[in-house]
């Protein structure tokens, strides 16, 4: 075909590709084995399981599989060479991966299986425990458990951002300062607003 002439090669390649299967079923021949990421049969057992990890929580996830194939280029990309006992920092999943890499399912398959190192997790931590000090001890664990769902995610709900979980709790601590006045538990609280909102 002359170059340039991109939907005649588009037509010849899926004309021929049908022409192959149907010579191929006619003569009993097998079908060529289906094309596997490259990660999925690495050298690497690191790569290996994490692809294979990857592959696994894509199905029971419901991923695209585009997003899946994305996610195992993005594993190739920050496991590749890397020191057999170290994790993969943070910083790296954010900077390396090419963008169209999903960076949230990146991160949930590095941190099920112990090898992501989340260098930003000390100061976010240490800020959730010191706002939450002050609070009564019936606010405290609610409040500092919602705090870090917001940071780590869960089946729900992926991981937000340092800077969101500042904002969500800038948004709601003036409640939790009404309420702390004249509660010692935040269950309590919240059973007396639905009475008042009945």
């Amino acid at each position: 075909m002359p170059e340039k002439r991109r939907r005649n090669q588009v037509y010849c390649s899926n004309a021929c590709s049908a022409r192959a299967s149907e010579r191929r079923r006619k003569d009993g021949q097998p079908a060529p084995p289906r094309w596997q990421h490259p990660a999925l049969t690495a050298s690497d057992p690191v790569l290996r399981a994490a692809a294979h990890h990857a592959q696994e929580l894509g199905q029971v996830g419901g991923w695209n599989p585009s997003t899946t194939r994305c996610v195992l280029d993005g594993l190739v990309t920050v496991l590749t060479d890397l020191p057999a006992g170290e994790r993969v920092s943070l910083s790296e999943v954010r900077a390396r991966p090419p963008r169209w890499v999903s960076r949230p399912r990146l991160v949930e398959v590095l941190t099920d299986l112990d090898l992501l190192h989340d260098e930003f997790a000390p100061a976010i931590r240490s800020w959730i425990d010191r706002v939450t000090s002050p609070f009564a001890p019936g606010f405290i664990n609610p409040v500092r458990q919602w705090l870090l769902v917001l940071l780590n995610g869960d089946t729900r709900s992926r991981p937000r951002s340092a800077s969101s979980i500042y904002v969500y709790f800038g948004c709601i601590r003036p409640f939790l300062d009404d309420w702390a006045v004249g509660y010692d538990h935040l269950v309590a609280s919240e059973m007396r607003c639905k009475r008042e909102r009945a």
